[in-house]
């Protein structure tokens, strides 16, 4: 958004650059969709909240000429699945609906087989893969550097990109969250306690340092397990390879009846035209929604040219189809002293992190559980001087105390 902000002041362009995402305050929303001419969104948004009320988006997609969507490498695997089934159900009612045909552009510096999915005209971060590393480097550099992961708070995260941007920060350590789509500033070095996953991570995250023509460094420090050994071991393994390739499989039947239960929501689907967005697979996908009682169709013509319409269960279906894997149900980690909202972490995670007694990290700073409210799936704490540290014991101790030979 600043770059953007920048460019447009920089060419005196009279338009409206907006962010929509789920921490977009409620009251902007409507002046948003009303005024807005280039929009920042993401899939969750699309999926969820634009294309299920398109109607509150007719001025956008009546008048959309470009979707631009960044970092086109992270839309691999499940995720990737869910994200191309999006961008169809996008296409489909800008056509159908509202008679716009945007062009796709599409950007990325790290995939290695672009082609396959496109046609195109000829302050030091510390990025680790755990949270619980993530607070053991910040509490040993708590006055210069802070924390960064996707549980936090959208103010706090702002902040801390924005300290980081003005140099007010020495650096950051930080999960994959810092990896895609912000501009951090000048940053010097990153450095990379363990190997992220992928080649292509690994580049992206090297990527956030060196900006604007500058020389930077990176550093990859290996940890004990077999895969960091390896390219501690055969380095040319790590940067002799090239980035790996991105796969999407749109034609995932269960994936693909999931979407179009929700494009049947959003406008009625028809066999016979609507193969064009959604493949062969259409026709199976299709009777199955109908054998489940999720689609109906107008009995005055035949199967392929009638109108089907969503009488599913779900008030919208999109609420019910997760297109992360991501939980839904989260615990809150409150400050009990002024009751202030901490972060929020998966409910998977609370029973291993917040229980009653644990000894809390966050931003470096120690607290302690003193309660763990389940109805409310909200953990209290406090802060609290503390010389030792909690964790959870994942096994079990057997004693043999007695027996006989058979």
């Amino acid at each position: 958004l600043r770059t953007l902000l920048e460019m447009k002041n920089a060419f005196d362009i009279d338009i409206d650059v907006k962010i929509y995402d789920g921490d977009t305050p409620r009251e902007d929303r409507l002046w948003i969709r009303d005024n807005a001419r280039l929009l920042i969104t993401n899939p969750d948004m699309l999926h969820v909240s634009i294309l299920p009320y398109h109607g509150q988006f007719q001025r956008i997609l009546s008048n959309l000429r470009y979707i631009v969507i960044d970092e086109a490498h992270s839309y691999k695997g499940v995720f990737g699945c869910h994200t191309a089934l999006i961008i169809r159900r996008l296409k489909r009612i800008c056509s159908n609906v509202y008679g716009s045909h945007p062009t796709f552009i599409f950007c990325t510096a790290t995939s290695a087989n672009p082609c396959e999915h496109v046609m195109v005209d000829d302050p030091l971060p510390i990025y680790c893969r755990r949270r619980e590393i993530l607070q053991e480097s910040a509490k040993e550099l708590v006055d210069s550097i802070c924390v960064y992961r996707a549980g936090y708070i959208a103010e706090d995260r702002r902040k801390i990109e924005a300290d980081l941007f003005r140099g007010k920060l020495r650096g950051v350590a930080a999960t994959n969250a810092l990896e895609l789509g912000i501009d951090v500033g000048h940053i010097d070095a990153t450095l990379h306690l363990g190997f992220p996953g992928s080649i292509a991570s690994l580049w992206q995250q090297a990527g956030r340092s060196g900006r604007r023509a500058k020389q930077s460094l990176a550093i990859y420090v290996a940890f004990e397990g077999p895969l960091d050994q390896y390219f501690m071991k055969f380095p040319h393994k790590l940067f002799g390879k090239p980035i790996e390739h991105c796969h999407v499989d749109s034609h995932n039947i269960k994936v693909l009846g999931q979407h179009l239960a929700c494009a049947a929501y959003e406008h009625p689907l028809c066999l016979q035209y609507d193969k064009r967005y959604f493949g062969s697979s259409l026709d199976s996908a299709m009777m199955t929604l109908k054998d489940k009682g999720y689609i109906i169709n107008n009995p005055s013509g035949p199967f392929s040219s009638s109108m089907w319409n969503y009488v599913g269960p779900e008030k919208s279906p999109s609420q019910a189809v997760s297109i992360r894997a991501i939980e839904h149900d989260k615990y809150k980690v409150i400050n009990k002293l002024n009751n202030r909202l901490l972060e929020e972490i998966e409910e998977s995670k609370a029973f291993f992190q917040v229980y009653e007694g644990a000894v809390y990290l966050h931003q470096g700073v120690n607290y302690l559980v003193e309660e763990l409210d389940l109805s409310s799936r909200t953990a209290f704490c406090r802060k609290a001087d503390l010389k030792y540290y909690t964790k959870t014991r994942d096994y079990t101790d057997i004693n043999v105390l007695g027996g006989e030979f058979v």
